[in-house]
């Protein structure tokens, strides 16, 4: 059996429960390296940051944490009807497991995009979601002129949603 898939149906809402008795418990992260590694400077990124605020290595998950996060996707899945205009933005790609480092300056690392692409519309009805090609999971931290597409996108979209002063 797939081990993703195990723990998505399996693990994660075992997790949740858990997370209502004992929030503090704490469960190893288990992620790569490989995103902060892709960030920076200092290995393979272009940014210089405090790596004491966000360090390289994954922080532990937290049981109540995992359960937030577990509760606010349930109720994403169900919808929100938010009815304000939402502009979603996501990698175009999703980093597989078997792949290369590189992947990681170029695809999402953290999130899975299939997941982004298929729940965004269950925000509400003014949803825009669209993808940007070789986006990473932060997306304006990515390569730079994936990051100017990013504005570009964001920017004409706002003058979509904002009335004309």
């Amino acid at each position: 059996m797939h081990q993703n898939w195990l723990n998505r149906r399996l693990g994660v809402p075992l997790a949740a429960r858990l997370g209502r008795v004992a929030p503090d418990f704490q469960l190893p992260a288990n992620l790569p390296t490989e995103y902060g590694r892709s960030l920076h400077q200092q290995y393979q990124g272009e940014w210089d940051y405090n790596l004491t605020w966000k360090p390289i290595e994954v922080f532990p998950v937290k049981l109540g944490w995992l359960r937030a996060i577990h509760a606010g996707h349930r109720r994403v899945a169900r919808g929100l009807s938010i009815p304000q205009p939402i502009l979603v933005l996501h990698s175009d790609k999703t980093v597989t497991s078997s792949g290369d480092r590189e992947q990681y300056t170029r695809a999402d690392g953290v999130l899975n995009v299939r997941h982004i692409r298929e729940l965004s519309p269950r925000l509400g009805p003014r949803v825009t979601v669209q993808a940007i090609p070789g986006g990473i999971h932060d997306l304006v931290l990515s390569r730079p002129a994936v990051r100017a597409h990013v504005y570009q996108v964001l920017f004409e979209w706002l003058t979509t949603v904002l009335p004309s002063t």
